[in-house]
């Protein structure tokens, strides 16, 4: 289901299809064998012949691997505007929509004038954070190579694509593009349609590549100035010194940092030196950009419950046959065991009975 391949999930859904009439043919009393042939029934009935609609490699970039919106909607709709009534008039099917309409763009005003960031902004952020660390970024003649972090062994592809957008609100503010400008082949962006921790990291690489250009030519092209200007400006540091005697702090500070920068834009500090001061002065600007902010107590805030001893919950029973996604290592031992000849799989994975099949 996962596989992103056409040929490739063909080959396995042609496999798998075979294993299944393989089992289907069967003659075995066992309870196993029986779900076995119930699960082919199904599969045939109701998945088999319509690939396009649930497999992953007919629907990359889309953003839709499931409908909850849609039934948390269709809920909302049908108990809080029609109050769980059926067959309403048309006056009052027409009302309830357009209340419904007018709820969800005050909501979305609300939203926009909090400033609150959506689900996938949210990703999006994440994203970016985890691709600082990324530094495997090689570049190609159709586009750029990452390493993955969790496979030493598997390279993303990552490409520019041609779609143009100018209003789309899936955005990185940092990295100042939206989810339609690159195309990675990872699971994050095909499935998910996220610009994923390896399109940052490309924007990284291109911005770090660029600037370290920028930076080369302007030292080849960067003179030295001449003994009459280092003296001039020698002097003229001396005097903002001595007229920042008198002044306050906060004029002595600009001053002393003025003059600093006129040495530093004249090439007259020395690589060792400016290394001495990098630390110093991050220290000094992260103690000066640290947000102090006021605490502040709403006046109807409830006081916070005072922890008890020993809790008087009943504690929740967990689940013995809890259905989780597959790993890698997982996905990867099912596609083996798809690909065996027939005859040669004999071992099961979950012998519990995990689904009912209704025929």
């Amino acid at each position: 289901m996962d596989c992103q391949d056409t040929e490739e999930f063909y080959e396995l859904l042609e496999a798998f299809q075979s294993k299944l009439q393989h089992c289907d043919e069967d003659n075995c009393a066992d309870t196993t064998c029986k779900e076995k042939r119930t699960f082919c029934a199904y599969f045939m009935r109701h998945y088999a012949y319509r690939p396009e609609q649930w497999a992953l490699c007919f629907r990359k970039r889309c953003g839709i691997n499931t409908n909850m919106y849609l039934e948390a909607l269709h809920k909302t709709l049908k108990y809080v505007y029609f109050q769980g009534k059926q067959n309403p008039r048309i006056d009052y099917l027409i009302s309830c929509l357009m209340k419904l309409t007018r709820d969800k763009l005050f909501d979305r005003i609300i939203n926009m004038t909090r400033g609150a960031s959506s689900f996938r902004i949210e990703q999006i952020r994440k994203s970016h954070a985890a691709s600082l660390i990324i530094r495997d970024v090689e570049e190609t003649e159709k586009g750029f190579r990452v390493k993955s972090q969790s496979k030493p062994d598997t390279y993303y592809v990552v490409e520019e694509s041609t779609d143009r957008c100018d209003n789309c609100l899936m955005r990185c503010i940092e990295c100042d593009i939206c989810v339609h400008k690159y195309v990675c082949n990872c699971y994050d962006h095909m499935l998910r349609f996220n610009i994923c921790k390896h399109i940052h990291a490309v924007i990284v690489y291109t911005r770090t590549e660029s600037w370290d250009k920028c930076r080369s030519e302007s030292t080849s092209t960067q003179h030295t100035p001449p003994p009459e200007s280092f003296s001039m400006l020698l002097e003229d540091c001396s005097d903002l010194h001595s007229a920042a005697q008198g002044a306050t702090a906060v004029q002595k500070t600009a001053s002393l940092l003025q003059a600093m920068l006129g040495l530093v834009n004249t090439g007259n500090v020395s690589e060792a030196q400016a290394e001495k001061m990098v630390p110093p002065l991050s220290r000094m600007l992260q103690q000066l950009t640290k947000n102090k902010t006021a605490t502040y107590t709403p006046h109807n805030k409830r006081p916070q419950q005072q922890l008890r001893f020993q809790s008087t919950k009943r504690q929740r029973k967990s689940a013995i046959h809890a259905m989780k996604k597959p790993t890698a290592a997982q996905r990867q031992n099912i596609v083996d065991r798809i690909r065996m000849p027939e005859g040669d799989d004999c071992s099961e994975v979950n012998n519990a009975p995990d689904h009912m099949y209704i025929a």
